[in-house]
């Protein structure tokens, strides 16, 4: 059940067209800092296969935007995270940030 409304989630979220520059392109420049690296790509991986490349794109577009310059830290996956991920999921989201956390 908490499968399919994740992709009904997803389907609806996420725009059918075709995500534009993805994979290295989009993160070019883009430095990342602590885990960050490590906290993106495990949520990510998280989204089921059918929906993963248009995520990833997606996670890219908004990583490039946001922290261009100045690198990402683990806030900014955090943050990242509670804008694009659907609010039924987000827990889980934030469960693997937090998995991948630097000890403070």
């Amino acid at each position: 059940m908490l499968s399919r409304l994740y992709l009904l989630a997803v389907a609806v979220i996420l725009p059918l067209s075709s995500p534009g520059a993805s994979g290295q392109e989009a993160l070019d420049g883009v430095t990342f800092r602590q885990n960050s690296k490590v906290m993106y790509e495990k949520i990510v991986d998280a989204v089921p296969s059918p929906f993963r490349g248009r995520t990833r794109a997606k996670w890219e577009r908004e990583i490039a935007e946001t922290c261009g310059d100045g690198g990402v830290t683990e806030e900014d996956v955090v943050e990242i995270a509670r804008r694009l991920t659907p609010r039924l999921f987000l827990r889980n989201a934030l469960e693997i940030a937090d998995e991948h956390r630097t000890e403070q």
